[in-house]
């Protein structure tokens, strides 16, 4: 018989573990919501709408009726640092998805 050899794993390497398998998994949705985006602007449900915005390092900041406020202090969004985001019927405006995407892209090549 081979003897298997274990490690024992302390709990900080198992939370490193799990955070970097999480931001694996986190990235991977934000990745496919960001594709979602581009292909359907028009038919984006503003929940997934506001995810995207988190991925991306925009947090909510107020509500102004209608207008969602969202504000991000990442230098590579200095051109953007608010967005404006609006609720009709569950779906976001199309051309504020779009002003997402670009922001995104934007912010992108700027690393």
């Amino acid at each position: 018989m081979s003897q298997i050899k274990t490690r024992t794993i302390s709990s900080s390497e198992r939370f490193e573990e799990m955070s970097a398998f999480l931001t694996s998994l986190e990235m991977a949705k934000c990745d496919k919501l960001l594709e979602k985006a581009k292909r359907s602007s028009s038919n984006f449900s503003f929940s997934d709408f506001c995810e995207l915005a988190e991925c991306y390092g925009y947090s909510f900041d107020r509500q102004n009726g209608s207008h969602h406020i969202y504000k991000n202090l990442c230098p590579n969004f200095a051109r953007f640092p608010f967005m404006n985001f609006q609720n009709v019927k569950g779906k976001s405006k199309q051309y504020q998805v779009r002003q997402l995407v670009h922001a995104i892209e934007l912010s992108e090549h700027e690393k």
